[in-house]
């Protein structure tokens, strides 16, 4: 029996049965038990069916095979199975419909492949096949019910199953297969139509009836379609009707749909279009009249771009060259749902480069687009470069005045910068000894860098070099400015070496010299700084023969 292959459960059952009257099947998902309604003339326990098949049996005769262009003879009798009738042990090989006895003498019956014993046969056409398959089966293709064709309009398909109240979900293939979906006006197609439903108030007989002219699946619990009411006029309420994007899905709630005083209820009177989200524009919700209701209302919902007013905007700087510069590196960060994200430029904003020569800030405009809008300001920096050591040049020494000193300096960068760039500064720049030069940058250079020079005394100026007596010769020369010191050189003109003697005053005598000698003499005037001692420039060189 096939009330037998079912197993009433609530809740995820798996079935299959397989109806005899044609060739359709049905298998269902639900919520509530179930059972097969048959009549006496319904079924068999096979996964899938195919065309009926006509057997032909001869009395005497032990193997047979019917074409559809046979005639049976007058010995020759042919039966068509009922679902009531059992076949006899004395059948071997039979193909054939519950509902046929074979007679004792027949041991064989021919299937539409078997080969014939005498005359040709024409192979039977292929007939469609409509399958019905649910949750309960695991949708398993030939698990299902099959559903018979109308006798008397071929494009009528019908299945008849005793269902418990709940909702159930299912779907109809052709020819065993998925690539032949039920799919509403398109037909039997690969698609993603979605499963249809029914909807049991209580146990009874629920009547499948598939339309191939309409191409509808329709149940005798749906109304007719000029006996259910138009929501299209319905207002559909959401949750909320606009949000801001904020980079992950937003679907919208349905909050309530209304048709004049009446509130309808969600899965029983309509159903809402599924629809994904996430991006900023404006989406259309479709809710789909069901069972007392038709048509179609909507509702809009804006999901709003989002202002980056607050982003943090950054932009690459870049260090004086001389040349002029552009912007090209960007960064900005707007916080979505508690999180910092990095904007993509091009997809999430525009930027407005800026450029610049010398070293300073530079405005530069970041507009928002697609998902966002308003606009941001970052500024491009280009740093001032920094001074190193062979940019500069101080003058080595310089002759102690009295006065602050202030030794030249010389600052380059390719070329020779103007003091616009930077700025000297001078420190123990008076007495003689080392004074200190610091220059630093300003405008478009930065840094600062120390260098140092001598402050020496000044040099002397001798007044005479004079043979005074036997083999001496007086050096007298005028005071040095900063000189503490002189030192008085004197050698045999043509000689390497000099020899010298050290005084204090502005007059010296040089004795045991050689008579007949040319001398050469000098004076330099020094000073100690420290532990240091800074000498001037040698005086001019005078020349004396020692005569006496």
């Amino acid at each position: 029996m096939i009330k037998d292959l079912f197993t009433k459960k609530a809740l995820a059952v798996v079935c299959a049965a397989t109806l005899s009257v044609g060739s359709v099947a049905v298998a269902f998902a639900g919520s509530g038990e179930y059972e097969l309604a048959t009549s006496a003339a319904s079924a068999s326990a096979s996964a899938s069916a195919g065309p009926e098949v006509e057997t032909t049996t001869k009395q005497e005769e032990t193997t047979t095979k019917s074409t559809p262009s046979e005639k049976p003879s007058q010995e020759e009798t042919t039966t068509k199975s009922t679902p009531s009738e059992k076949p006899s042990q004395e059948e071997t090989t039979t193909k054939s419909t519950p509902s046929e006895k074979p007679s004792q003498e027949e041991t064989t019956t021919a299937t539409p492949s078997a080969k014939p014993s005498e005359e040709p046969s024409t192979d039977p056409v292929a007939v469609d096949t409509y399958q019905i398959l649910g949750s309960f089966n695991n949708w398993a293709l030939g698990s299902g019910l099959f559903m018979t064709q109308d006798s008397s309009n071929p494009n009528i398909y019908t299945a008849t199953i005793k269902l418990a109240a709940g909702k159930y979900e299912y779907q109809i293939v052709k020819n065993n297969s998925w690539d032949y979906k039920f799919s509403g006006a398109d037909g039997f197609i690969n698609s993603s139509y979605p499963n249809l439903t029914v909807e049991v108030p209580e146990e009874m007989d629920v009547i499948f009836t598939l339309d191939l002219a309409n191409m509808t699946v329709k149940t005798n619990l749906d109304k007719d379609i000029e006996d259910q009411a138009d929501i299209s006029a319905a207002t559909v309420t959401l949750t909320s009707a606009a949000v801001t994007y904020n980079g992950e899905v937003q679907n919208p709630v349905v909050a309530s749909v209304t048709l004049g005083a009446a509130t309808l209820v969600e899965d029983t009177d309509y159903e809402v279009k599924a629809i994904e989200a996430k991006d900023a524009g404006t989406y259309t919700v479709e809710v789909t009249g069901k069972g007392a209701y038709k048509g179609t209302a909507t509702a809009e919902y804006v999901i709003n771009r989002k202002t980056i007013s607050k982003a943090t905007a950054t932009v690459g700087a870049k260090t004086y060259t001389g040349k002029t510069l552009k912007s090209s590196s960007y960064s900005v960060k707007l916080k979505l749902n508690g999180k910092s994200v990095k904007l993509v430029k091009g997809t999430d904003y525009s930027v407005t480069a800026a450029s610049g020569k010398n070293a300073g800030k530079y405005a530069v405009t970041f507009k928002g687009i697609g998902n966002f809008k308003g606009s941001v300001k970052a500024n491009f920096v280009i740093n001032a470069k920094k001074l190193a050591k062979k940019n500069v040049t101080v003058a080595s020494k310089a002759v102690y005045t009295g006065k602050a000193i202030k030794a030249k300096v010389t600052v380059k960068d390719g070329s020779k910068l103007t003091t616009k760039n930077y700025k000297v500064t001078y420190k123990n720049n008076k007495k003689v000894g080392k004074a200190t030069v610091t220059v630093t940058g300003k405008g478009n250079y930065t840094g600062t860098v120390k260098k140092t020079f001598k402050i020496v005394p000044a040099t002397v100026k001798v007044k005479s070099v004079k043979n005074t007596a036997k083999k001496t010769v007086t050096v007298k020369f005028n005071k040095a400015k900063g000189a503490a010191s002189y030192t008085v050189y004197y050698k045999v003109k043509g000689a390497k070496k000099w020899s010298k003697k050290v005084t204090k005053k502005t007059t010296l005598k040089i004795a045991k010299l050689k008579k007949g000698k040319t001398y050469q003499v000098k004076v330099v005037a020094t000073a100690k700084s420290g532990k240091t001692t800074f000498s001037s420039a040698d005086s001019k060189v005078l020349s004396v023969k020692i005569k006496k």
